[in-house]
């Protein structure tokens, strides 16, 4: 590569949190349209058990994120298991489902298992990388697709109660809650219709929700806003006719149900429609026996803020890159007026996407007996220092009652806090930045204890805060905030405020668009062939309509032979002048597929010059190891060699990040020459008399040569070469060819090539 390829390690953790999680967001969407049906939840169901570099981890660290068949759900308590080159350890997730392993050696083979409820959950077995860290994501169930449901779970058209509903077993029925928000294809409805079910959690309902407003929100590629009030009838469905259906507007379905002093905010993902089906979808509440706390479909997708007040609404601008600040502003989706601006003062770099974890309380004698001293310390992953300004808590496990309250206190310019203890069993909570932490239990006695807490994190850009109050939630008013930033328009997703609660948005200033891949590539014959994962993120609750030919992923100059796997050729298309095409607008979320091209061989050397307009982030190449390849590689790209499952070495090159609009060029060298017999077979078939013909001229003319052998000699050779070839020819036009007659022929034609005069010529 040359240097016009640039490599930033900066922020590429940043970059994959944030794509994470707006993916994650929406992983439960139905893309409804074709092609795109499996995109949301493929996405996030591809990174379950596949290892994820992560730069920003210390070396030799595996951190494993545990799920419940939903992002939402992260089970603490939940024993992890990971082989080390066959070698079982430990760990045991915390409050946020996080088990982590360190000190793992470089290159080891490690594979992370569980045990969920059917039976055990295994990752792909993979090395340990030689710097940085690894995350990786497992789920006790499996993970809830978007319209998974699908023909089987969908709920019963004639309104009655599904056999096998209530708790949903294997093949049964889910409820209703599981399935709100979860947007289905219905053959039966017409292209461009989407009926709104509203529910409390029983289909068997006598009384459903009727008379309750739906509010359907359209987010257009063109930045339009729309929003459609409706109401729902006796059995509480609502139907939106004449959408559009060219995948170019996201819908959101949004109500706010009542029950007891509580409200169920209930919404949908974001739904885009098909030329082919109608669609439904379900809301629902919780039960109304229920006692349990308002539930929250916006929160699936958005995260909420404890102890927002009423009446406010919390904005967070997370951006990307620095910028000299600008306005948020809360929207009436309705009328398009502003509720209130608020000034965004400039980019404040500081600690983003902090992570921490207490190792194990042990006993140490420069701690006074009968005291728990917290040492905190964390960085970047490529430095330590002591961290100041922890808060901590010790809590008892038993509290007895009446008990004063919990002991707090906050670390030192040392990292470094105490705290005396009556002997019993405690565990600590510790908060840095909004990342709350909590320990594993542990006995204080005689001896003192010391307690190690680590912190890691990245240096960024830090969340801006945008409040506005006095937000009526006892209305039907349905809001975005809308964030200005030199020049640029950056927007939330719709929501509802509610009566009982304040509500928390996120906009997020990313570039609209992001590009990555993952190809590897070997040599055949005449061309280097790449094949592999080709993705685009639209960082928007919007869709991203490129122009009215669609989206073009160009590929590297002169490439050949562009194909799309079959699974995504509904999505996907290959432009066989320029590259790959995606015809509709990007969905939120993006899409991804699979795709395959070749770039000549000549003279050894491959030569790879691609434009990339919106750069790549955090993307891998491979390729084939052969004797003697080169691959020209500026400073600042690490590669590695590398060996997959089969044993075969690969050069790889890592975590590429290269900036927008720039271009990615290398040289790849030493390559296989094809043998020239194989070059000149190609031309001979169907033109056998021809090449004949032209092979006797050549012995003719060469007969004279000098320096040549003998005219008789010559012309042997050259007859048996051709002979060679016509049987070969023969060979490969046969319906069954016979390999081992092939072999044969080919080791002969391999031996006399260069004593023949089409051997000569070509050398």
């Amino acid at each position: 590569m040359n240097a016009t390829t640039t490599t930033s390690r900066r922020g590429a953790p940043a970059r994959r949190a944030r794509s994470l999680l707006l993916v994650a967001a929406l992983g439960l969407a139905a893309g409804l349209v074709p092609g795109t049906e499996r995109l949301a939840h493929a996405q996030v169901a591809a990174a379950i058990g596949r290892p994820l570099p992560a730069a920003d981890l210390p070396a030799g660290t595996v951190l494993v994120r545990v799920v419940d068949g939903d992002f939402s759900k992260t089970p603490s308590a939940t024993e992890v298991t990971l082989l080390v080159d066959g070698v079982a350890r430990t760990a045991t997730t915390d409050g946020e489902g996080r088990a982590t392993f360190s000190g793992v050696a470089a290159g080891a083979s490690l594979q992370a298992k569980l045990v969920g409820p059917a039976g055990e959950v295994v990752s792909q077995v993979f090395p340990a990388p030689s710097s940085g860290g690894v995350r990786l994501m497992l789920t006790t169930k499996p993970l809830a697709e978007a319209g998974a449901a699908g023909a089987a779970a969908a709920e019963p058209t004639d309104g009655s109660q599904h056999p096998g509903a209530g708790p949903a077993a294997a093949g049964g029925m889910p409820e209703p809650r599981q399935m709100s928000g979860q947007p289905r294809p219905e053959m039966a409805d017409p292209p461009g219709s989407l009926t709104v079910r509203l529910t409390y959690d029983d289909f068997g309902d006598a009384t459903p929700p009727a008379q309750q407003p739906v509010a359907l929100v359209g987010y257009g590629a063109d930045g339009k806003v729309t929003l459609q009030r409706l109401t729902s009838d006796a059995a509480g469905r609502v139907v939106a006719t004449g959408l559009d259906v060219s995948g170019g507007t996201a819908y959101y379905a949004l109500a706010k149900l009542a029950r007891g002093p509580s409200f169920d905010r209930v919404m949908s993902v974001p739904i885009l429609m098909g030329g082919e089906t109608g669609v439904r979808v379900i809301l629902s509440g919780d039960k109304r026996t229920s006692s349990e706390p308002g539930v929250d479909d916006y929160a699936r997708l958005d995260n909420q803020v404890p102890g927002t007040p009423v009446g406010r609404v919390a904005v967070g601008l997370i951006s990307k890159n620095s910028d000299q600040g600008g306005t948020m502003t809360l929207v009436d989706a309705e009328t398009g007026q502003a509720l209130g601006t608020q000034p965004i003062g400039p980019t404040q770099i500081g600690r983003v996407e902090i992570r921490g974890q207490f190792g194990t309380a042990a006993a140490n004698p420069d701690v006074p007996a009968g005291t728990l001293e917290v040492l905190a310390g964390g960085g970047t992953g490529g430095s330590r220092q002591a961290v100041d300004g922890v808060l901590l808590a010790v809590m008892a496990e038993e509290p007895a009652e009446g008990a004063p309250p919990p002991p707090t206190a906050t670390t030192d310019s040392a990292g470094r806090a105490r705290f005396a203890l009556a002997p019993g069993r405690y565990r600590v909570l510790a908060s840095l930045s909004g990342t709350d932490v909590k320990s594993e239990p542990f006995t204080v006695g005689a001896e003192g204890l010391r307690l190690a807490l680590g912190f890691i994190w990245r240096e960024g850009a830090t969340p801006r805060v945008a409040a506005f109050d006095g937000i009526d939630g006892n209305t039907q008013l349905v809001v975005y905030a809308e964030a200005k930033l030199g020049g640029q328009v950056y927007r939330s997703l719709p929501f509802q405020p509610v009566p009982d609660r304040g509500s928390s948005a996120t906009v997020l200033a990313y570039p609209r668009v992001t590009f990555q891949f993952g190809l590897s590539g070997s040599a055949e014959d005449k061309y280097l062939g790449f094949q592999g994962r080709f993705t685009l993120a639209n960082l928007s609750w919007i869709p991203y309509r490129h122009g009215p030919d669609g989206l073009l992923i160009k590929l590297p100059r002169g490439f050949v032979g562009a194909v799309v796997a079959d699974k995504d050729q509904q999505l996907v298309t290959a432009d066989k002048a320029e590259g790959f095409r995606i015809r509709r607008p990007l969905a939120p979320g993006g899409a991804s597929f699979d795709g395959a091209f070749s770039l000549r061989i000549e003279g050894g050397v491959t030569r790879w010059d691609w434009d990339l307009p919106w750069g790549a982030e955090d993307s891998q190449l491979a390729i084939q190891q052969t004797p003697g390849l080169i691959v020209d590689v500026p400073a600042g790209v690490r590669s590695t060699t590398e060996r997959n499952g089969l044993g075969m070495a690969f050069y790889v090159v890592r975590n590429l990040d290269i900036g927008p609009g720039q271009r990615m060029a290398m040289k790849v060298r030493g390559l296989p020459v094809p043998p020239a017999w194989k070059i000149w077979l190609p031309r001979l078939a169907g033109l056998l008399v021809l090449g004949l013909l032209t092979g006797g001229l050549i012995i003719a003319v060469r007969a004279r040569r000098s320096d040549g052998p003998p005219a008789a000699e010559q012309a042997k050779v050259d007859a048996r070469v051709a002979a060679l070839l016509e049987e070969l020819i023969g060979i490969d036009s046969a319906a069954a060819p016979d390999a081992e007659r092939r072999g044969r022929v080919v080791a002969e034609l391999e031996r006399l090539w260069p004593a023949s005069s089409r051997g000569r010529a070509a050398a």
